[in-house]
């Protein structure tokens, strides 16, 4: 298989990136929003003792994504095809992009999408 074709279909992370598209405390923020407007909604009432309560799973969750978004994680659950070496982001980049370039480009009928 020639190795520019290889490199296209493969997705490579590095070893210091991140793979949420939200910052953990974002994420635990939108997360007890929804906690909230489901009690409020429910006719329950937001209080300390509500906010209390929910602390704990809000920093659970927090801490979770935190551990779950590294590259590490997502190779080791083979969600990517592996991790390259800082030093050879160059030449990786580099044969990704001449094999895109040297791609035929196909018709299609969808949008961009974004990894």
């Amino acid at each position: 298989m020639d190795i520019s074709k290889k490199i296209v279909d493969d997705l490579v992370a590095n070893d210091v990136s991140f793979i949420t598209t939200v910052p953990c405390k974002q994420l635990a923020g939108v997360m007890t929003i929804v906690a909230r407007s489901k009690i409020e909604g429910a006719g329950g009432e937001w209080n300390d003792e509500t906010e209390a309560m929910i602390a704990p799973m809000r920093d659970a969750l927090e801490q979770q994504v935190e551990q779950e978004s590294t590259a590490l994680f997502a190779t080791g659950r083979v969600w990517d095809d592996g991790i390259i070496e800082p030093e050879s982001t160059r030449d990786v980049l580099g044969l990704a992009l001449a094999a895109a370039d040297g791609a035929p480009v196909e018709e299609t009928r969808f949008g961009v999408f974004r990894m």
